[in-house]
């Protein structure tokens, strides 16, 4: 059973608006039940893509308790890390280029050895994206982990100029002007009534 997701949190992670600039601390947990690629694009899909809008989801890292996927939607992209659990796959962070940053991903988690390799694979798997692809990945705007993602799950609004903890991402690219529709699942949003999650 998959977790679900508030349209507010997809559309923040999805590209909607000054809300994306987040720096969050506590995770939200979404289920898989392997540690393959499969599992990951399972989790992401079955979040965030539409029948209209599909994901392009490359590249696909599994490292231990530890995944790293690239995304594209609808002209935008992104890189997502998720981290297994004994409860299953949770999304600790989206972002842009910063993703690709040992720093960051250790400041995420990982020990440091574990974070300079999944750093090293994502950048040798992006090589082989066209340079188009791969600059789509650099467009997400924030850093957005783990706690006002509990903000955002409230149904709280930050923006980048006020929001206590949230952080740009300082390797991103401008914010794309036209953020996608999320799909929703199981909760009301600013677009109408919930659907029920698959």
């Amino acid at each position: 059973m998959h977790a679900r997701i508030p349209s507010s949190v997809r559309h923040a992670l999805l590209g909607g608006g000054s809300a994306l600039a987040l720096w969050l601390g506590a995770a939200l947990p979404l289920r898989a039940e392997t540690p393959s690629p499969a599992a990951l694009t399972q989790v992401l899909r079955a979040s965030f893509e539409q029948p209209d809008r599909p994901m392009q989801l490359d590249p696909v890292l599994a490292a231990g308790r530890w995944g790293l996927v690239g995304w594209r939607q609808d002209g935008r992209g992104g890189r997502a890390l998720l981290r297994r659990d004994p409860a299953g796959w949770t999304l600790v962070a989206c972002a842009g280029r910063a993703l690709r940053d040992p720093a960051v991903l250790q400041a995420a988690g990982m020990d440091a050895a574990e974070a300079r390799a999944l750093a090293r694979r994502m950048t040798t798997a992006e090589r082989q994206l066209s340079p188009r692809l791969s600059a789509e990945l650099d467009r997400f705007p924030t850093l957005v982990q783990g706690a006002a993602l509990a903000a955002h799950h409230a149904g709280a609004v930050a923006s980048p100029a006020s929001a206590e903890g949230h952080a740009a991402d300082p390797h991103a690219a401008p914010p794309h002007p036209h953020p996608p529709q999320p799909q929703q699942h199981g909760h009301p949003g600013p677009q109408g009534p919930a659907a029920s999650h698959p």
